[in-house]
């Protein structure tokens, strides 16, 4: 039986082989082009994989950090909520002492503007008007504090809802209440 030996090393080896071959100049042209070619293509090849490898790194990175801070937002949404509430009370009481400091200047002007033989005994905020209640000397001076009432900058028609006399025995003291509107601002 015969056999073949493919790996004799006693031929010429492929280098050599390679150098005796002679190759026609009309082939040679588009056969440097194919090898540059590929050679380009396996470096272009070698670049983007390391690019994709880099842009990976950075991908499990940014991932890290999302999961981080995911975590950390889930931790401190019952704090931002509480932030939340608390500036609306903040608001809120803000809005409360801008009022009564705006309340007691009304309060003020109104006391202003009656005569010296007229009082007040209450106020009651009603939804859209003032009901004051007071007392008065007599009905002039009644009706002069209705008339200061009116070139009051924040009361805008001042109208007499009830006066009755105070006392029986004094039927020149009155008891009045005065339905007052606010001025638009």
């Amino acid at each position: 039986m015969t056999g073949f030996n493919f790996l004799s090393g006693s031929g010429p080896s492929l280098a050599a082989r390679v150098r005796e071959l002679r190759i026609s100049t009309s082939v040679r042209a588009p056969l440097l082009s194919l090898m540059s070619t590929v050679l380009l293509i396996l470096a272009t090849c070698a670049i983007e994989s390391v690019r994709f490898a880099g842009a990976q790194a950075l991908g499990r990175q940014a991932a890290s950090r999302l999961f981080i801070a995911q975590e950390s937002a889930v931790r401190m949404a019952p704090a931002l909520s509480q932030v939340i509430r608390l500036e609306a009370i903040a608001s809120g009481l803000d809005g409360v002492q801008r009022s009564g400091a705006l309340r007691a200047r009304e309060v003020a002007e109104i006391g202003d503007r009656l005569p010296a033989n007229v009082w007040l005994r209450s106020f009651r905020q009603e939804q859209d008007f003032v009901l004051i209640a007071g007392g008065a000397q007599n009905f002039s001076a009644l009706a002069r504090a209705i008339a200061m009432l009116n070139t009051s900058k924040s009361v805008a028609a001042p109208a007499l809802v009830s006066v009755r006399t105070a006392d029986v025995d004094r039927p020149t003291s009155l008891n009045f209440e005065l339905r007052l509107t606010g001025r638009p601002q």
